[in-house]
C-alpha cells in the first residue's frame, strides 16, 4: 500500500470550529470588498447581506473543492494511495477513489491532474 497512514492531527470538533471561524472571517471580508465600491454596506438585518453572504460563501465552497482536488492530486503525486486520501477527505477508500477517480493508473507514470 503506497504512502504511510494518515493520522488526523486535530479532534474533528476542534477542525471543525478552527475551519468555520476561517471561513467566516474571509467570508466577512469578501463581502465588505464587494458592497463597498456601491457605497451601500447593507446592515446585517438586511435581506441583501444574508443573500451576499450566501453568494460569497458558494463561491467559496466552489474554490475549497478546486483546492480539494489539487491537494488530492498533489497526496497522490507524493505517494499517497486512496486509503490515505479517504481519512484525510473523512471519507472511505472507496468514498475518494469515487470522488477523485483516476488519480492513479497501472503504469510507471504519475497520476495526471483532475480538472
Amino acid at each position: 500500500m503506497p504512502g504511510k497512514n494518515f493520522v488526523v492531527p486535530t479532534a474533528p470538533e476542534e477542525m471543525a470550529a478552527l475551519a468555520d471561524a476561517a471561513v467566516d472571517e474571509v467570508a466577512r471580508r469578501i463581502v465588505h470588498k464587494v458592497t463597498e465600491p456601491s457605497g451601500r454596506v447593507p446592515s446585517p438585518d438586511d435581506p441583501m447581506h444574508a443573500l451576499t453572504r450566501l453568494h460569497v460563501l458558494t463561491h467559496l465552497q466552489r474554490a475549497a473543492e478546486r483546492l480539494q482536488r489539487a491537494a488530492a492530486v498533489e497526496a497522490a503525486r507524493a505517494g499517497a494511495g486512496y486509503p490515505q486520501l479517504g481519512e484525510a477527505g473523512d471519507m472511505t477508500r472507496q468514498g475518494a477513489r469515487r470522488r477523485w477517480p483516476g488519480l492513479f493508473t497501472h503504469s510507471n507514470e504519475p497520476p495526471r491532474s483532475i480538472r
